[in-house]
């Protein structure tokens, strides 16, 4: 006995821990040949979540891929001192080990060798246990990381998969942990497709009549854009970086590579009017109706295409106000599957007209009754005129009320019970927007109400939101 314990304390002379064994990183590591970790970034292997994924999985080239970490409590060694390892690395995730691994693919650092080894795969596949010996060299070595290689990593479902990795040292009889590394994500599903975060592009009709465009809003706009034409920002659709098809480590993927391109439809005001064209493409003839149209584009327009309004010539319209958006339906290539849909507002049209407010307007209103009297005291027409309702003590509205035109020497009287109705709300009072899309020079507004106690009531209206208050409805 007492021989073995002159052996054990000779064997323990020629080791060292330092340091109790403490929860530590990986380090280093790349999967067919692409980097997931430098230094303190952990950034894991991104797959794309459009890419097909066969029943039978995607697999890692084993020769490409590895993980390193290093030890909290590294292992000196003496030359020629022998310490017994058990080192487990554990997947979660729907990942599995694939194909067999010897002793010799657990590589400690600063040249301690492996001298005898027997690795134990998990029935499952999803952990792997090395049991190896590592034998100090010339000079000793300090064993302060442990490197896996050729791991042949076969992944089956879409989800995260991280791996865990625990690393025992066994000396004369004691065993001690040296290194417990938590769950490490190496590799993610990722959307390639990504939409523009850029604001949309901004314009003003201006008078008269609102038949041309003010370029205005976003910065840097395009240089071909005129006081006839909006171009607006490029549609901007493209891909999140470093993502890849599998886990073949092949380039990260780009636009092309993922789409044929989309099938893209366009909603405005006026697209058949103002002759929209996206990417430099026409709508589909029979897609085209006064406020759609559909257009077929290439990965290329998807990238630097623009939408583009034009109001020129003897075909100039009046211009409407409202945002033209495009949602964009994706043709992927082979390989690739998912919907990926991206709706993307593109420019927004102001006009520069002139607002009118009236609160507290009777509209189903038993105890009073209200009218909108519109006059044009100029000498030319004014128009169109849309009153909407922007606050209400009832249902919100679903429509509003136009005016094509006011002659010059003439008013409208516009009731409140038919407001109601253009509405299509049951408020018995609301407080309405009049807009003017035209010059608003001669026209007055003003608002009448009798009161159930036949008292009445006339405001005029001012062209802000500073208003003269009308006396409260019952």
């Amino acid at each position: 006995m007492t021989k073995k314990l002159l052996l054990a304390a000779a064997a323990l002379g020629a080791l060292a821990f330092a340091g109790a064994g403490q929860a530590a990183d990986i380090t280093a590591g790349k999967i067919s040949t692409v980097t997931l970790f430098s230094g303190s970034d952990l950034v894991p292997y991104a797959v794309a979540t459009e890419a097909d994924i066969a029943a039978a999985g995607i697999v890692s080239t084993a020769a490409d891929t590895e993980i390193t970490f290093g030890l909290d409590s590294p292992v000196n060694l003496a030359l020629d001192a022998v310490a017994p390892f058990a080192v487990t690395f554990t997947l979660t995730g729907p990942a599995t080990f694939e194909g067999s691994f010897t002793k010799d693919d657990l590589v400690a650092a600063n040249g301690a060798i492996a001298t005898t080894g027997l690795v134990v795969m998990a029935s499952d596949k999803k952990s792997v246990t090395f049991h190896v010996e590592y034998k100090g060299g010339a000079g000793g070595s300090n064993i302060d990381a442990l490197t896996l290689e050729n791991i042949a990593l076969k992944v089956t479902g879409k989800q995260d998969v991280s791996i865990a990795a625990e690393a025992k040292v066994t000396i004369a009889g004691f065993t001690q942990t040296v290194t417990q590394v938590d769950a490490t994500k190496i590799v993610e599903f990722k959307p390639v497709l990504k939409a523009s975060t850029a604001a949309s592009y901004s314009a003003t009709a201006m008078l008269n009549d609102f038949k041309t465009f003010k370029v205005a809003g976003t910065a840097g706009a395009p240089a071909s854009a005129t006081a006839t034409t909006v171009v607006s920002n490029v549609l901007g659709l493209g891909v999140n970086p470093g993502i890849r098809q599998n886990l073949s480590g092949a380039a990260a993927l780009n636009l092309a590579g993922v789409l044929e391109g989309a099938e893209a439809t366009v909603t405005g005001p006026q697209v058949k009017a103002l002759g929209v064209t996206l990417a430099g493409n026409s709508a589909d003839p029979a897609s085209l109706t006064d406020t759609s149209g559909v257009y077929d584009l290439d990965a290329a327009d998807l990238a630097t295409g623009s939408l583009v309004l034009s109001n020129v010539g003897p075909d100039a319209v009046a211009i409407e106000q409202g945002a033209y958006s495009v949602e964009l339906t994706p043709e992927f290539k082979t390989g690739f599957t998912g919907s990926a849909a991206q709706t993307l507002t593109l420019v927004n049209i102001g006009l520069d007209g002139t607002n009118f407010y009236a609160p507290w307007f009777a509209l189903n209103n038993a105890g009073a009754n209200s009218t909108l009297r519109l006059a044009n005291n100029g000498s030319t027409a004014i128009g169109p005129v849309i009153v909407s309702l922007k606050a209400s003590n009832g249902s919100a509205a679903t429509g509003s009320y136009t005016i094509p035109s006011i002659a010059p020497g003439k008013f409208v009287a516009v009731t409140g019970s038919a407001l109601k109705t253009a509405f299509g709300t049951d408020a018995a009072n609301g407080d309405l927007m009049i807009t003017v899309q035209s010059r608003a020079d001669g026209l007055s507004a003003k608002v009448r109400t009798t009161q159930s106690t036949g008292q009445i009531y006339e405001n005029s209206l001012g062209a802000n939101s500073d208003v003269l208050t009308a006396s409260p409805q019952p």
